[in-house]
């Protein structure tokens, strides 16, 4: 950079021009910023600034810029800066764009106030750097500036910090949410396969969403064992099916963040617990869809007077109720990550089994005394079976880890 700076400094044409920009701030500072926005990086416009005053004049010791001339043009690099955030937020969620206009703000208010200071502030700067010859001590003064620069108006800005988010959340506002089918991700960005730190949170986010939507199935489900309604049934089937095209969704997320292989072992393990309780979740939703459906089959039967007896069906009420409590539970134990209802949900877990053998032994006395049609023993062991199968899912989210759950307790208490 310097030998393609010297030329310029023997040009009449080149030195009439910073003599223009020495003396006029604001063309300084447009100058910088233009010159950020070229290059994309105020890095590199600073290094170039650096090299290009370090250029002497005739007598060999003065700047051609002078720390002065060169103040303005920094203050402009740090405001091009915030406008290549500003456009790099185009098309991103609020929260980049607020970021950004965080980031502009900050900048373009130190400039503000900075370019009224430039001679004291350059005054300042000369005291606390090396003293020397001023074409061997610009750079580091340069730098210096642009040091002192950020740490004042960092200084100045902290106690205001809530000041900030209130205006960029004014300019910023929360977008119209339109209604979005259970069936669609809430949180998952593919922008963001590449930087797996940020996409497992996204992921641990969108995991609570899934257990949301299994939450209602479970009480909708226990009233359904009396309910002939078919619209109603079809619609709780509808429900299941969004749901588990929800969850092979995240679970696609989830296989592409493996292919990427950007990874870290800890984040992959991670990754790997997370896919694991994601499938507790869709078998719970997959086996209400399969209760749901055996209960419909059931009730055609019941208008031909060959279905469940009163006694089966409330055995089916309690159990489904009794589970419907240990997802709470369970969900509740993910969230807020209090094991103290462990044992509670394995005791639960136990006690489904016992009733799950006492409802097989009192379908098979009903059907000996005739309250029962032995035709409904496969559909109702069916059933019991995917009660053992929920209480058993139920359990694993309770056992699950939940150390990786750093944002769930963000969401509160959800049920």
């Amino acid at each position: 950079m310097s030998t393609v700076m010297k030329p310029l400094a023997g040009s009449p044409f080149f030195l009439h021009m910073i003599e223009k920009v020495a003396g006029i701030p604001v063309l300084g500072v447009l100058v910088g910023t233009f010159m950020t926005l070229v290059v994309q990086s105020s890095s590199a416009t600073i290094a170039v600034l650096q090299n290009f005053a370090e250029q002497p004049l005739a007598d060999g010791v003065t700047s051609i810029l002078g720390l002065a001339g060169a103040i303005p043009i920094l203050l402009g690099d740090n405001l091009g800066t915030t406008i290549t955030a500003l456009l790099a937020s185009v098309g991103q969620a609020k929260d980049a764009k607020r970021t950004a206009l965080a980031h502009c703000i900050f900048n373009l208010s130190g400039c503000l106030l900075f370019i009224w200071l430039i001679h004291p502030f350059a005054a300042v700067i000369r005291m606390i750097s090396p003293a020397g010859p001023e074409v061997e001590v610009i750079s580091r003064q340069i730098a210096n500036a642009h040091t002192m620069f950020n740490l004042v108006m960092t200084l100045i800005w902290t106690p205001f910090l809530p000041f900030m988010v209130r205006i960029v959340s004014a300019l910023v506002r929360e977008g119209v949410k339109l209604p979005q089918a259970l069936s669609e991700p809430i949180y998952l960005d593919s922008k963001l396969i590449t930087q797996p730190a940020a996409a497992l949170r996204l992921v641990e986010k969108e995991i609570i969403h899934c257990g949301e939507s299994a939450a209602g199935l479970l009480p909708e489900l226990s009233g359904m064992v009396k309910n002939e309604d078919k619209k109603a049934r079809g619609q709780l089937l509808e429900r299941t099916d969004q749901a588990r095209r929800l969850y092979e969704q995240v679970t696609e997320y989830l296989a592409e963040l493996f292919s990427a292989g950007s990874m870290s072992e800890e984040q992959a393990n991670e990754a790997a617990g997370l896919m694991y309780l994601l499938g507790d979740f869709d078998r719970i939703v997959f086996l209400c869809q399969e209760v749901l459906e055996l209960l419909g089959d059931q009730g055609e039967k019941k208008k031909k007077n060959d279905g469940y007896s009163r006694e089966a069906q409330k055995d089916l009420e309690q159990s489904l109720a009794l589970i419907g409590n240990m997802y709470e539970e369970a969900f509740q134990m993910l969230l807020t990550g209090d094991r103290d209802k462990i044992k509670k949900i394995r005791k639960k877990k136990e006690k489904m089994l016992d009733i799950s053998l006492h409802m097989r032994k009192a379908h098979m006395d009903r059907v000996a005394k005739g309250k029962c049609s032995a035709k409904l023993t496969k559909p109702f062991y069916k059933i019991l079976n995917a009660l053992d199968r929920l209480s058993n899912s139920c359990a694993n989210i309770a056992d699950h880890d939940i150390g990786f759950l750093t944002s769930a307790a963000e969401y509160g208490n959800i049920l």
